[in-house]
C-alpha cells in the first residue's frame, strides 16, 4: 500500500512539474539544514539525488 501511494505521488509530481515547465517555470527543491544531524543529512542527500535524476534544480542552505 505505501509503495503504491508513493508511486502515485511521484507520478502526480512529475505531471505537475511538466505542466509548470510548459509554462516556462523552473520548479525545484530548496532545503534548509539546521544543526548537524547525520540522519537529516542522509535524508536530504537522498531527496537531492532523486530530484537531480529528474533534472530539477536543487539548493541547500
Amino acid at each position: 500500500m505505501e509503495k503504491k501511494l508513493a508511486k502515485e505521488i511521484q507520478e502526480n509530481v512529475t505531471k505537475e512539474v511538466s505542466r509548470l515547465k510548459s509554462e516556462g517555470k523552473q520548479p525545484g527543491l530548496a532545503v534548509v539544514l539546521v544543526g548537524d544531524n547525520q540522519a537529516s543529512r542522509t535524508y536530504v542527500r537522498n531527496k537531492q539525488k532523486a530530484h537531480r535524476r529528474k533534472r530539477h534544480e536543487v539548493s541547500t542552505y
